[in-house]
């Protein structure tokens, strides 16, 4: 398990989405993510909406 990771499109750093699950079964599709949101982002302090294809 591992804390799922995207990037801050404003700031371009990466930013923990607080979701802990497989990474391996995110990036090949076995776990569907969509339309998740990111409140606060801690970078830029904007909301971001993501999916499993944003995952670093």
């Amino acid at each position: 398990m591992a804390m799922l990771m995207i990037l801050c499109p404003v700031k371009k750093k990466p930013v923990a989405t607080g979701m802990d699950m497989p990474i391996e079964q995110v990036r090949s599709g076995q776990i569907q993510l969509t339309n998740n949101t990111l409140a606060n982002c801690p970078e830029c302090g904007q909301n971001h909406t993501w999916s499993g294809k944003d995952v670093i």
